[in-house]
């Protein structure tokens, strides 16, 4: 006996053999005694279908916006560099001034997108360069992105005047 055989009479469907004399009918059309459209041997394969799509689809969703937080947060360490970067490049500034400008903008600017921030700054003779790292904040459990932002910028020099 099938799955649709046991389904049938479970339910006081009409079987084959039995269609015609119970439901007034010729052959086995599908419909119940009482005018219902047959169940096929799918009841709760819709509970089952949603018990498995309904996390897929949060887990997709909270992915999408773990990237945008990222991304957000990529936005906002460049900034932070860049605004950093052009205080350390400028004349008789210092690399320590950079950093504290980059430190400032990352604390009005970062809020909790951008966590576990470092602020490296660096002045050579010809360059300054700013580095902030991080990490994104965190949306998907387990899911812990990086952030690195780096500037590079000539340093400003005042040339001889005669």
């Amino acid at each position: 006996m099938s799955c649709h055989d046991r389904h049938r009479r479970r339910r006081g469907w009409a079987t084959r053999a039995g269609a015609a004399r119970r439901s007034g009918r010729q052959g086995d059309d599908g419909v119940h005694q009482d005018g219902s459209q047959q169940d096929r041997c799918e009841d709760g394969s819709a509970s089952g279908e949603l018990v498995v799509a309904t996390p897929l689809m949060l887990l997709l969703f909270l992915t999408v916006v773990q990237f945008a937080l990222w991304a957000h947060a990529s936005h906002v360490a460049r900034a932070a560099a860049n605004s950093g970067v052009q205080t350390a490049r400028a004349y008789d500034s210092s690399a320590d001034a950079g950093r504290d400008e980059t430190a400032t903008v990352l604390s009005r600017l970062a809020g909790t997108v951008l966590t576990d921030t470092h602020v490296d700054a660096r002045r050579d003779p010809t360059t300054a360069t700013v580095t902030v790292t991080g990490t994104a904040i965190t949306v998907v459990p387990g899911l812990h992105l990086p952030v690195r932002a780096s500037v590079t910028a000539p340093r400003e020099l005042v040339p001889d005047t005669p």
